[in-house]
């Protein structure tokens, strides 16, 4: 993500407007196959924004 909260710690607004650069992002990838989200903000901002219900596991493949 572009944007770096004080303490790593964002507030809910921080989140929203840093998601703008996220989805433009993700519209630029036509081709996107693969995200590592690292950590847990990371994760759930890309679970939101690409439209993935919570609480799914979104591994796919053999375990």
């Amino acid at each position: 993500m572009r944007c770096a909260p004080p303490a790593n710690r964002p507030l809910r607004e921080e989140l929203e407007n840093c998601s703008i650069y996220l989805k433009w992002e993700f519209r630029l990838l036509k081709r996107l196959r693969v995200v590592v989200a690292l950590g847990g903000i990371a994760f759930n901002s890309c679970v939101r924004i690409l439209g993935f219900p919570a609480g799914r596991s979104l591994v796919m493949g053999p375990s």
